[in-house]
């Protein structure tokens, strides 16, 4: 069967898509229907696009910190602010550059000005197939009173909840009414399991343990979990002194590439 221009034009999108926020530093991406969103959301976080365009969940896994992060750190480019937030909006912007003809929006989960949430990335990345979004309707013996609020947790099949689901991508020119539905991989299947997930999360307060509610095939560093729990002003601290250190061990291997190239050293 003929590939269909739309999915001929979606695959050339995520290619290029996947040259900025590839698997090799940090990032998965999967595309999905805002019509399959918006289905499953409240009114006011529905998306103003037509059903059939595309959107791709972003998702950072636990080499994003070092790989990607890091990156952006070492082009100099930082100053101040949340510094993730601002390695991810250089990472967005690459995106929107190499998309020239492509009508692109991207989407961060949070408005930190206003404190409003814009998009429900942990809604978005499950429909998109990236990781499966466990809620109370996931349960079939529900043991909490009707009036409680209970969160729900995002698990990986590779990384559990070793992930960040921070952003969305919106090719808006891009209507794909076809595009085949993936499933997101339900790692955590058991009744048991998944009460035990959301007590973890909504009674006990283990935010980092509930993480391992499955296997993974790797977890945030400890420098990664040590800058994520400090404060915002913490951060931008650590961020500088790593670009301190980064600036360093360039140094060090421009020293050490000097000195081969002097004394013909191999």
């Amino acid at each position: 069967m003929a590939m269909s221009q739309e999915n001929e034009v979606l695959l050339e999108n995520l290619a290029k898509i996947r040259e900025v926020l590839s698997e090799e530093i940090g990032f998965e991406v999967h595309p999905f229907k805002v019509q399959w969103y918006n289905e499953l959301v409240e009114e006011k976080y529905r998306l103003p696009y037509d059903a059939d365009t595309i959107g791709v969940a972003v998702i950072s896994t636990p080499d994003m910190f070092e790989k990607a992060f890091k990156e952006y750190l070492a082009t100099g480019l930082y100053q101040s602010g949340p510094p993730t937030q601002k390695a991810l909006i250089y990472y967005m912007e690459k995106v929107q550059k190499i998309l020239p003809e492509t009508d692109v929006r991207c989407y961060f989960d949070k408005d930190e000005e206003k404190g409003i949430y814009l998009i429900l990335t942990q809604t978005s990345t499950h429909v998109a197939g990236g990781a499966y979004y466990y809620q109370r309707r996931d349960v079939t013996n529900d043991p909490w009173d009707k009036d409680t609020k209970i969160y729900g947790f995002s698990i990986h099949p590779r990384y559990g909840g070793w992930i960040s689901l921070d952003a969305a991508i919106f090719l808006k020119s891009l209507r794909y009414r076809d595009l085949p539905k993936r499933e997101p991989v339900d790692c955590v299947p058991t009744d048991k399991e998944r009460i035990r997930l959301l007590k973890m999360l909504n009674e006990d307060g283990d935010y980092w343990g509930v993480r391992d509610i499955i296997p993974v095939e790797k977890k945030y560093t400890e420098e990664h979990i040590k800058y994520l729990k400090s404060s915002e002003k913490e951060q931008e601290n650590i961020a500088k002194k790593m670009i301190e250190n980064l600036n360093s061990e360039d140094m060090v291997k421009k020293m050490i590439g000097n000195m081969k190239d002097e004394f013909n050293l191999f």
